[in-house]
């Protein structure tokens, strides 16, 4: 990942058309994050917010902010991706659609209420991230991660499998969403 986005943050300067630096600006940024390069992120901040606003933009900027301990700054960010009942806000931006990238603002945002101790919007939007089929396996286990906590916090320790179908407690973690 960081060698990708070394690539992308030499190729972003080169791109005659804007849309295209700033995607590349903000992938370079996903991938610093994803790899836990925070103050490599950090650094291209004030490059991002110079962005147009974007579903990738306010994604990137609510993780970094999820990441450095802003608790104030990622909700707001990452609820300009999402609208509160877990909806996409826009219907397309150079990013690509809001489905390729839902799942994370909506895990995110659900680790973060979690955290907050506000386990029914935790648990609303990880069902709906849940509800999204996430492509990638990290959100998707980020996802049952968030309802399992939203759920336990509501109700108890194994409440959280009432919301997977024919699953028990004794069983372990819902068929084909940890152990893929």
């Amino acid at each position: 990942m960081a060698l990708a986005a070394t690539y992308l943050l030499w190729a972003w300067p080169l791109s005659s058309a804007p849309g295209q630096q700033e995607r590349r600006l903000l992938m370079a940024m996903r991938l610093l994050l994803a790899d836990g390069q925070t103050a490599r992120a950090a650094g291209l901040r004030e490059r991002a917010m110079a962005c147009q606003p974007t579903s990738l933009r306010n994604l990137v900027l609510g993780t970094l902010a999820v990441d450095q301990g802003d608790a104030m700054a990622a909700e707001r960010w990452l609820l300009a991706v999402t609208a509160p009942d877990g909806e996409a806000t826009d219907a397309e931006d150079d990013a690509g659609s809001p489905a390729d990238i839902e799942p994370a603002p909506l895990c995110a945002l659900g680790s973060l209420y979690v955290h907050q101790g506000r386990a029914v919007e935790a648990v609303s939007l990880a069902a709906r991230a849940i509800s999204l089929d996430p492509a990638d396996q990290a959100q998707e286990r980020a996802a049952w991660t968030v309802l399992a906590l939203g759920e336990g916090m509501l109700r108890g320790a194994p409440a959280w499998c009432s919301a997977c179908p024919g699953h028990r407690p004794g069983d372990g973690p819902p068929p084909g969403s940890w152990s893929r």
